[in-house]
């Protein structure tokens, strides 16, 4: 299971050390946009799950489309340096606004990276909503 949070500054060229508890899921991994304006990385098998069932949404509906077209269509291979390093496509950096300060979050079965200010504001948000949200969780706490 992937856990925990880590800031990471990125280099100049747009690469970013990964922490030593998320490097092994990093090979065979894909990475796109996420949810809530962050890159999300899978690992191949939750990559194939994510993309089954995109494929088993109805594709007639627009929000279908929409789907596949902005996951699938910013979907990129993750490819690791012998620093440890991955290599962060410009157009998905521009998409979510990470500039050079990022948070990585391991969440569960994939890996977000944050602009750390936006990382920063949804965690306070969250903060708030705490009790409310535990509601959603089986069983409670």
């Amino acid at each position: 299971m992937l856990q925990g949070r880590f800031i990471y500054n990125m280099d100049e060229k747009n690469r970013l050390v990964m922490p030593p508890k998320f490097r092994e899921v990093l090979q065979n991994a894909t990475m796109t946009i996420g949810l809530d304006q962050c890159i999300a990385i899978y690992p191949e098998n939750e990559w194939n799950a994510f993309c089954n069932r995109l494929l088993n949404m109805d594709s007639s509906k627009e929000e279908a489309r929409q789907n596949i077209r902005m996951f699938i269509g910013s979907a990129e291979e993750v490819e690791v340096d012998k620093q440890n390093r991955i290599k962060i496509p410009q157009a998905l950096l521009m998409d979510v606004g990470i500039e050079k300060e990022c948070m990585i979050v391991g969440v569960m079965n994939h890996i977000e990276i944050w602009p750390l200010k936006a990382w920063e504001a949804y965690k306070q948000v969250s903060l708030k909503n705490a009790s409310s949200n535990a509601a959603t969780i089986s069983g409670g706490f």
